[in-house]
């Protein structure tokens, strides 16, 4: 599925339900703290669906890992 083929919020819902265990599982490896990385996570949807648009993702998971560590950045 691509960005273009359905509506943002569409697309990041397929992400979610694609993609979030295995988010977590990398924020909580990273971080050590499952809490911290649940909301780390969920900011990550989130940041996702205040995009006007997102590009074609060839790699959704190393998209969505480029997210969270801008979000552990700020």
């Amino acid at each position: 599925m691509s960005a273009g083929d359905v509506s943002n919020s569409e697309f990041v819902g397929s992400l979610y339900r694609d993609h979030r265990g295995w988010l977590l599982a990398w924020l909580n490896r990273n971080l050590g703290c499952r809490q911290r990385a649940e909301d780390l996570s969920q900011d990550t949807f989130v940041r996702l669906l205040g995009r006007p648009e997102l590009p074609g993702l060839r790699e959704p998971r190393a998209f969505l890992a480029k997210v969270a560590r801008g979000l552990l950045i700020d």
